[in-house]
C-alpha cells in the first residue's frame, strides 16, 4: 500500500503525508514497537510511508522503553509545555493516525 501526497484538492488538507511528519515531528511522537510482534510489523508498512526514521524505535530490548508504554505498537507523545504524555496503543491504519494527529495542536 501506498500513499501519494496531497494535491492540494479537497477541503480536508489535514492528512497530507507532510502534515503528519510535522505534527509527528512537532509533539516529538515516536512508535513504539518489538522486531517479534505480528502487529509490529504491520505497523511499520504503514509508518514508512510517513517517514521511515519512525522505525528506529522498533526494539529487541524493552528496557529504554518508556514506563507508560503498555504494549506493542503504542504512538507516544512526551509531556510537554505542562501537558501529560499521551500513548495511543495498538495498530493504527493510515486513516486512524491522521485523525489522531487531527486532533492535537
Amino acid at each position: 500500500m501506498t500513499f501519494q501526497k496531497h494535491k492540494g484538492y479537497g477541503k480536508n488538507k489535514s492528512n497530507t503525508i507532510d502534515n503528519i511528519r510535522y505534527k509527528l515531528n512537532r509533539h516529538d511522537a515516536k512508535w513504539y514497537g518489538a522486531n517479534w510482534c505480528g502487529f509490529c510489523q504491520a505497523q511499520k508498512k504503514v509508518l514508512a510511508n510517513v517517514d521511515k526514521s519512525l522505525l528506529k524505535y522498533f526494539v529487541e530490548d524493552t528496557s529504554d522503553v518508556p514506563k507508560e508504554i503498555q504494549g506493542f505498537p503504542s504512538l507516544y507523545i512526551p509531556p510537554r509545555d505542562g501537558r501529560e504524555a499521551k500513548v495511543v496503543p495498538g495498530y493504527k491504519s493510515w486513516a486512524q493516525i491522521s485523525h489522531f494527529l487531527s486532533q492535537l495542536p
